[in-house]
């Protein structure tokens, strides 16, 4: 078992494209995106290693693979494809990395990897032996063989290298508890399920300890899917309760949480290595209760025979009565395995494969704590940039302003000295967030070091900078000798809020599945959060006195940029059913509605940054560049295309909302020569800085870098950047 969780492999590799060297593999024709992939595990990844051993638990009769490339049964428990499939050819792989124990597990194939997952294995050996199927133990003996025929092959120095750049995934502990723990009275008596959960772990330790003294470095491990909403488990162990059985799921949850732990343990303890443990009990629950929503018919039952309780060729095979006809309406083939349309939905992929690939990150970066690398969560290049001049007089443009907007000047009750607006409220994405992510349940966070290294306080706030965002530097110039707390913080209540406050939250776009993919604060939801901070100013400073606050505050936008890097551009069924022309649209819409509801409860004067260059960022250019040099234009023309209608929908806006002042800050050509000519602007380098307190290479001396890391600003690229906006603003502040 353990095999459900091959829905949520499918495309998850595809986060690695920006952090893992193109190679040329000799085993294929085509570039692909890692050298090999190498497997271990259970039947959700098993693509055949059981056909040559004797055991029950055999998919190579039909109807498995029916939909298969080549309609027949090849050993994989599904009807088609698996989600490692998938993957491989999401990155660029022709043929799939074969079962080791298969003839075709030899000579030049064993190049691009091998396969040596077990139907029926588990991290516990005695699940494996109960059911005859391969141990985990004897899949690491074989991988300790391949090692050896590789270097044949290759060469003992190619070898190496492939081994390290490898892509290593896990997908086991299903079986051990629906096969093993749950059906053994021995193991009832000798462990409660959380102590269970605690020995499976202890292998699961000592086992990537062993594959990291072997070479291994990139591991993805699978969490358990919610065990009690499978159909064989509600068969077997629902006892007539109605929907998913809880007490199964509990136990899923606690298993989940011990991994998680244990990885972090092995990051911190096992240098280079980049391990990421895939949870997807969530959206799994999600997708079974609501098939609906995600255009499947049943999930209550497989497709094949009675879909209850069939894993095996006694209860399905091609006699079965009442196998479905049309598996893509099925969430399940049989009563564990997911159906080939599970694997590709649409759904899927946005619901499990996404934050996948945000988890995948991790296996790309030296981040410690599963702290996912930045590259695409959102952009500092959403910040405005114009070739002023006045690149670092900020008192000068402080009295700039001072004479241009006279008695627009207002005396904050916040604040001890004269500011230029009363508040600034934030929206957005991670070029504003300052510290809403470290209030929920999600891996884009930036509290710990060397993120903050250069801020007032030298400590890490939650910034996606070494320093001040330019939101911070706009607080500066208008005079605030505090800036707006995160909303989501302590810090945001009593009086503090008369200064405005801040829902920005890395990760978010004006689509709201972008966030919701990545569990950031969704736009509508910062959007319901100002509704509430609304009614706590009314309380702080009276119903009147908000008012004018909320009527005279500088409101400032910053978002569309995930939406592309982080959601479109990964995103099959987005790129099958909309042009990036069609989703700026999609977007732009998006933003209408956004703004004209922030009109209606009192908002004036908004401040919207435009797309940057998206195809200059180094995290794209990695990714996308595909060994080219300077920026991807493809990318760059899209964002241009968001751009120009981005500009004529605020026109629209400001003729058809009276007293609206809108502004969209363009910092497309400016970003682009700062990234193309940085001499020009005092910096010197603009590739992307890796960050965990430990990374061996991170810049002494950020005030040369025009990045901090793939995608976000240094500091001294933000004042650059933060002169400009309020040059830019003042036909706002008017």
């Amino acid at each position: 078992m353990g095999i459900y969780r091959q829905q949520k492999l499918a495309f998850f590799f595809v986060a690695l494209l920006g952090f893992i060297h193109i190679r040329l593999n000799n085993a294929q024709s085509s570039t692909t995106l890692v050298p090999a992939i190498i497997t271990f595990g259970d039947s959700a990844v098993d693509v055949g290693n059981n056909d040559y051993i004797h055991t029950l638990f055999k998919a190579n009769y039909p109807p498995y693979g029916r939909d298969f490339v080549t309609r027949q049964p090849t050993g994989r428990f599904c009807n088609g494809k698996l989600a490692t499939d998938i993957t491989a050819d999401t990155l660029g792989f022709t043929t799939y990395p074969a079962a080791y124990l298969s003839p075709e597990a030899s000579g030049k194939n064993l190049l691009i990897g091998t396969n040596f997952a077990s139907a029926a294995a588990g991290f516990d050996d005695k699940t494996a032996i109960l059911n005859h199927a391969i141990p985990f133990s004897t899949q690491m003996q074989y991988y300790k063989e391949y090692q050896s025929k590789l270097a044949k092959v290759a060469g003992s120095q190619k070898a190496a290298s492939i081994l390290k750049d490898a892509l290593y995934i896990i997908s086991a502990g299903s079986s051990d508890f629906l096969q093993n723990y749950y059906i053994n009275p021995y193991l009832n008596k000798l462990y409660t399920p959380d102590q269970y959960g605690s020995y499976l772990v202890g292998i699961f330790t000592s086992s990537v300890k062993d594959l990291y003294g072997q070479g291994a470095r990139r591991i993805g491990v699978t969490s358990l899917p919610p065990l009690g909403c499978l159909p064989a488990a509600r068969t077997l162990f629902g006892f007539h309760e109605n929907g998913c059985v809880s007490k199964i799921n509990t136990d899923a949850q606690q298993f989940n949480k011990k991994m998680n732990s244990a990885a972090t343990q092995l990051q911190k303890q096992l240098p280079g290595l980049k391990i990421a443990v895939f949870d997807i009990f969530q959206p799994l629950y999600d997708l079974v209760k609501s098939p609906s929503d995600h255009g499947f018919a049943e999930a209550n039952r497989g497709c094949c025979g009675t879909g209850t309780v069939e894993t095996t060729s006694l209860l399905c095979n091609p006699k079965s009565p009442g196998t479905c006809s049309n598996a893509t309406q099925y969430v399940f083939w049989d009563s564990v395995h997911p159906s080939q349309a599970a694997n590709q939905v649409p759904c899927i992929e946005c619901r499990i494969v996404h934050p996948l690939i945000i988890d995948v990150i991790r296996l790309a970066t030296y981040c410690d704590h599963y702290i996912v690398f930045k590259c695409l969560a959102n952009t500092h290049c959403t910040i405005p940039f114009w070739r002023m001049g006045i690149y670092n007089n900020r008192p000068a443009l402080l009295l700039l302003l001072v004479a241009l907007l006279g008695s627009a000047i207002r005396l904050s009750s916040a604040q001890e000295s004269t500011t230029l607006v009363p508040a600034i409220i934030t929206f957005g994405d991670s070029a504003s967030d300052v510290g809403n992510n470290d209030y929920i349940i999600t891996l884009f966070k930036a509290n710990y070091p060397p993120y903050g290294r250069d801020f007032v306080t030298h400590q890490p706030t939650g910034r996606f900078c070494n320093g001040k965002l330019v939101t911070d530097m706009t607080a500066d110039a208008l005079g605030f000798t505090t800036y707006p707390a995160a909303y989501l913080s302590p810090e945001a209540s009593g009086k503090n809020l008369l200064i405005g406050t801040n829902f920005a939250s890395a990760a978010a776009g004006y689509d709201d599945k972008t966030a919701i993919l990545n569990h950031a604060i969704p736009l509508s939801k910062q959007m319901q959060y100002y509704k509430e901070y609304k009614s706590k100013l009314v309380k702080v400073a009276g119903s009147q006195k908000a008012e004018s606050i909320l009527k005279d505050a500088l409101y400032i936008l910053s978002a569309g940029t995930a939406d592309f890097l982080q959601n479109y551009y990964f995103n099959p069924y987005l790129n099958k059913i909309s042009t990036p022309r069609q989703y700026s649209s999609y977007l732009v819409r998006i933003f209408t509605h956004f703004v004209k509801d922030l009109y209606g409860q009192g908002a004036r004067r908004i401040g919207v940054t435009s797309l940057p260059p998206l195809g200059c960022l180094p995290a794209a250019k990695t990714m996308f560049g595909f060994h080219k040099s300077g920026c991807i234009s493809k990318i760059n023309r899209d964002a241009k295309q968001f751009n120009k209608k981005m500009n004529s929908t605020a026109a629209q806006l400001r003729k058809q909302l009276p007293g609206l002042k809108i502004a969209i800050f363009d910092v497309f050509q400016p970003m682009y020569d700062l990234v193309n000519y940085p001499s020009d602007h005092g910096k010197v380098e603009t590739t992307s800085l890796f960050c965990n307190p430990k990374l061996a290479g991170t810049c002494s001396n950020a005030t040369e870098y025009v990045f901090w890391d793939g995608i976000h600003l240094s500091e001294a690229a933000n004042k650059v950047l933060a002169d400009t906006l309020i040059m830019q603003g003042i036909y706002l502040l008017g």
